[in-house]
């Protein structure tokens, strides 16, 4: 008779002594079952697709990129101008003046660098090269108790070496244009000529030491250059230069960038 037929608790323990080489064979085999299959899901598991710019950020880059080249831009405006001048007669000191009004027209070429966008402010600065023309209607009076007068026409024609520096909102390509100002410096050497005027009449002298100040308001399109109107302020010096009397004028126009 077997020992574990003698009694019902000796027969349970010969049951649960009897089973344990099973059960160490099952786990010695498959230990690693469990984590081979967790590996074969995780490398079978397709991986996350990468996260490239959206359809936003890309119009917003092309947008910017838009800003950086060389465009045509132009203004028109309208002006009013002074010119001093100091003689000496008769051994004392006179000045003469006149003051006029007129008006003039620009076109230029700007070279605009990358801008730079930051919490929807886009700042840029720009460099122009261009021609400018104006004339003047002016009223020339003597100095003196008597104060004659004489007429005649003041015109100039300068070039244009600028630098400009603006700041602005931009809401994206989806929104509206650029808004904001923009703050110039330019040199502009003039070739001033005066004529309808016997005694007024020349063959025009040089002045190559005029400086142009101007502000602007405005918007601009990146993507329709030179076809967006903003306003201009400007201050024009030309200081006085051999037998040239000084002139300022000043004015305000249209300009498109």
């Amino acid at each position: 008779m077997n020992r574990c037929s003698r009694s019902v608790p000796s027969a349970l323990v010969c049951a649960v002594l009897g089973s344990l080489p099973v059960v160490a064979h099952a786990a010695e085999g498959g230990s690693d079952a469990p984590s081979a299959a967790a590996n074969e899901a995780r490398s079978a598991a397709p991986a996350p697709p990468d996260a490239g710019p959206t359809d936003g950020q890309s119009s917003l880059e092309a947008s910017l990129s838009n800003w950086s080249g060389l465009s045509l831009g132009w203004d028109v405006r309208g002006e009013a101008i002074s010119l001093f001048k100091r003689y000496t007669i008769d051994g004392q000191d006179a000045w003469y003046s006149g003051q006029g009004a007129g008006g003039g027209a620009s076109l230029s070429l700007h070279f605009r660098p990358a801008a730079a966008l930051s919490q929807g402010v886009l700042r840029w600065i720009e460099f122009e090269l261009g021609v400018s023309n104006s004339t003047h209607f002016v009223r020339w009076e003597e100095g003196g108790g008597a104060r004659p007068s004489a007429d005649f026409v003041d015109n100039h024609t300068s070039g244009i070496l600028g630098f400009h520096i603006a700041t602005g909102r931009y809401a994206g390509p989806a929104g509206e244009p650029w808004s904001g100002a923009v703050l110039g410096l330019a040199w502009m050497p003039t070739y001033v000529y005066f004529f309808g005027n016997d005694a007024f009449d020349s063959g025009g002298k040089l002045n190559h030491a005029g400086l142009r100040l101007s502000v602007d308001w405005g918007r601009v399109s990146p993507a329709s250059k030179g076809l967006v109107p903003g306003l201009r302020a400007f201050l024009t010096w030309l200081p006085y230069i051999g037998s040239l009397p000084s002139a300022v004028s000043a004015g305000v126009g249209c300009v498109f960038y």
